[in-house]
């Protein structure tokens, strides 16, 4: 059997996270508007290829049309936000948070590899392909094939000197996935409390711990501790085999440790006890939505609560937030209409907040919204994205940008 930590993509199959703790009823948020995306038969771009990824494994990672490619695709696709010497602080880091990652120092959260090593290739395959839910970085299956995977991940291992002078990290092993049992639920929970799990992560689950506000990583910015009772926010997986991993490995570079050395079957009981207390049902979210707009014979008006707009079908995407913040709108409901001149889009979310901005808090904003539209002959989804770039677009690539503050 094979060992489940290898690098294949996070399964978000099957029942929803603690579904087999509890009967509940599902959560609705409406058709998330999933476009099929089928094969093309070429290996640029090919649906699935990534699961046959270790026969496009280059031997010569030092091949210089191998580089090439993996500067090409970096430039192209993770520049914005990685920056060009990789430094996380590209042109797109005011609009995030947490920060993108700063490769040169050659330390990476998310690996199958003990605390203090490096990740092997397949680690940062699967973080790549994969995405980082809660954060600004998206799953790219669908946008690379796995030789571009390969190129890119050579790419980044040159930002620091110790994929040079150090071997990768050996994969831990373990045995056999243990079953959820209520001894093993009440067992997770007593180390949940005895490991004092609870300082940074509350009681709660919530992320509300005594040192939740105090925390920094080894790059000297401040650690939000989400909210683990919702499966959206976990950013290696939320399966088991991923709660294990993380568990198991740590996160490198923050105060989440590696609890390697307690009983595996121990760390099974944490795995189980986390997922017992999910409250959410995990969405997927979308590599791309097509949203439509659908034709009316009259004069349209800003009104949300026109007759224009009954009967008229809409589409609910999943948000990938960009700032880590309480209540995050999760997800919006989008419709629009068009007479040939004139185009109405509405946009409808559920938001807990106040409307309006508070001098008292520096994250409390009023509530706003923004469509960006691409402008001239943009060709979306040919190689990853050639759209205009999400932060207000880039040089040669402009755009229009519709903006509705309350």
């Amino acid at each position: 059997q094979e060992d489940k930590m290898d690098h294949g993509a996070m399964d978000h199959s099957g029942p929803a996270p603690g579904q087999e703790y509890r009967v509940d009823e599902p959560m609705d948020h409406g058709d998330h508007g999933a476009m099929q995306h089928e094969g093309d038969g070429s290996l640029f771009r090919s649906r699935g290829s990534h699961d046959q990824a270790d026969q496009y494994k280059p031997e010569d990672v030092d091949s210089k049309s191998l580089l090439a490619r993996g500067r090409n695709i970096y430039m192209h696709m993770c520049v914005f936000c990685h920056g060009v010497d990789g430094n996380g602080g590209g042109l797109a880091v005011e609009y995030l948070y947490p920060w993108p990652r700063d490769f040169r120092e050659g330390i990476f959260k998310f690996r199958t590899t003990p605390t203090g090593t490096l990740p092997r290739d397949e680690d940062l395959y699967r973080t790549i392909i994969s995405g980082i839910p809660g954060t600004s970085m998206p799953a790219w299956k669908d946008a690379l094939s796995p030789q571009d995977t390969w190129a890119l991940i050579h790419h980044i291992k040159n930002f620091s000197p110790r994929f040079k002078n150090e071997p990768q990290g050996e994969q831990i092993e373990f045995a056999n996935p243990l079953a959820s049992t209520p001894a093993l639920v009440a067992r997770g929970k007593e180390l949940f409390n005895e490991l004092k799990c609870i300082r940074c992560h509350g009681e709660s689950l919530k992320g509300d711990g005594e040192l939740a506000e105090s925390l920094m990583d080894a790059w000297k910015h401040a650690v939000f501790v989400h909210d683990i009772t919702n499966p959206q926010f976990f950013k290696s997986g939320h399966k088991p085999a991923d709660l294990f991993r993380t568990i198991s490995a740590g996160l490198d570079g923050t105060p989440m440790g590696s609890y390697l050395h307690i009983p595996e079957e121990d760390r099974w009981a944490l795995v189980h006890y986390i997922r017992s207390k999910s409250v959410k049902e995990f969405k997927q979210g979308e590599f791309e939505t097509d949203i439509y707009s659908f034709p009316v014979g009259f004069e349209l008006d800003t009104d949300p609560f026109s007759p224009i707009w009954e009967g008229v079908a809409s589409t609910s995407l999943v948000l990938r937030p960009l700032s880590a913040r309480r209540d995050a709108v999760e997800f919006v409901n989008v419709a629009s209409v068009n007479n040939g001149e004139q185009l109405a889009i509405r946009i409808q979310w559920e938001d807990p907040t106040h409307d309006a901005f508070s001098e008292l808090h520096s994250d409390t904003f009023r509530d706003g919204v923004a469509v960006q539209f691409a402008l001239g002959a943009v060709t979306l989804h040919t190689h990853g994205h050639n759209e205009p770039f999400f932060g207000m677009g880039n040089r040669n690539k402009p755009v229009n940008i519709w903006h509705w503050k309350a």
